[in-house]
């Protein structure tokens, strides 16, 4: 049924009062769910960042204690580009 006939049948049933009262309910649901999911979506991508650092970090710390980036890598599974990058920091 195509969005125009839906308006057809409930045309003689409810009031433009109704009908703006119905869409602002929908409107706020949907700003609800979308806060929900930004939020969520928010969150994982504070962990991510939170962990990148946290490798990050300690990737440094290893390089000044003098461990090999070959000996990095295997210990954080990063690459040796990318170890070497961080040195380069």
């Amino acid at each position: 049924m195509q969005t125009e006939d839906k308006e057809e049948i409930f045309q003689g049933y409810l009031t433009e009062e109704e009908k703006q009262q119905i869409f602002n309910e929908g409107k706020k649901e949907g700003k609800r769910e979308g806060k929900k999911e930004g939020k969520k979506e928010g969150k994982k991508e504070g962990k991510r960042e939170g962990k990148k650092e946290v490798r990050e970090k300690i990737v440094k710390n290893l390089i000044k204690q003098g461990d090999s980036p070959e000996k990095i890598a295997e210990a954080t599974n990063m690459s040796i580009a990318e170890i070497n990058a961080l040195t380069q920091q």
